[in-house]
């Protein structure tokens, strides 16, 4: 089971006679009841203005955003901008299996509680973000962008980051789950990192190492707190003082 809270990991491996392994984090933020004003008052002053001067550089270009349900989504659009991102990144899958994904989305019944920001300039899509709720959060799930465009309009930051703020607020909504990239960027604007588990059971006769997860895992440990002192959550605190007992 990938891609989970530590402590809920934790939990999770104590019942079904699991292991955890600390494999990655995931950046989040708080959501203000004002929504992106509350985060800017509350700012150190070098993150107001870089907040400020990127919205602004946004506006200044043309650049408008939209919101729609993402059972609005047309998946023929949002496949062709998330797999530019994607490619960009050294993904190899294409638009056709991104399509695929967002169909079964749809067909899953996972759409409905999906949210898209999309930017736009003279009327022309520049790129999107697709978010899930779920309990009082928001997250990130994609990041599409037309890269045919070669606009310096920080559009990546407005969508994911400064939008979805005043998005959640209005809906009382408590966090905003960025996901687990670009993470030196998103501390920069006030995001915290949180710990992220696989749990792991084997099956047969395969044994499992618990000294070596627990060598793994102290050094995943050590790289984010030498990586983002200061800037870490709490759950942090939980990985230090949890560990598997021996072999």
């Amino acid at each position: 089971m990938p891609y989970m809270p530590y402590q809920a990991a934790v939990e999770f491996a104590g019942v079904i006679g699991g292991a955890v392994v600390l494999h990655s984090a995931e950046a989040s933020l708080e959501v203000p009841d004002t929504g992106l004003p509350g985060m800017i008052a509350h700012s150190s002053a070098h993150n107001r203005n870089q907040s400020k001067s990127e919205i602004s550089a946004f506006q200044r270009t043309g650049g408008k955003i939209e919101w729609l349900p993402a059972e609005e989504l047309d998946d023929s659009i949002a496949a062709d901008l998330i797999t530019q991102n994607r490619s960009r990144y050294g993904n190899a899958d294409d638009r056709d299996w991104m399509q695929r994904i967002l169909a079964g989305q749809r067909k899953a019944g996972v759409s409905h509680f999906g949210a898209v920001a999309i930017s736009k300039r003279n009327n022309e899509i520049t790129g999107m973000a697709v978010f899930y709720r779920f309990g009082t959060a928001l997250h990130l799930r994609y990041f599409g962008a037309d890269y045919n465009l070669d606009l310096n309009d920080y559009r990546y930051f407005v969508l994911c980051y400064y939008e979805p703020l005043d998005y959640a607020a209005a809906r009382g909504l408590k966090t905003l789950r960025l996901s687990t990239s670009a993470l030196r960027a998103k501390v920069n604007r006030g995001a915290k990192i949180e710990p992220q588990a696989i749990v792991v059971k084997c099956i047969g006769e395969q044994h499992i190492s618990r000294s070596e997860i627990e060598r793994h895992n102290r050094c995943t440990l050590r790289h984010y707190q030498d990586q983002f002192p200061g800037h870490l959550s709490r759950d942090w605190e939980f990985v230090e003082a949890h560990r598997d007992p021996p072999d």
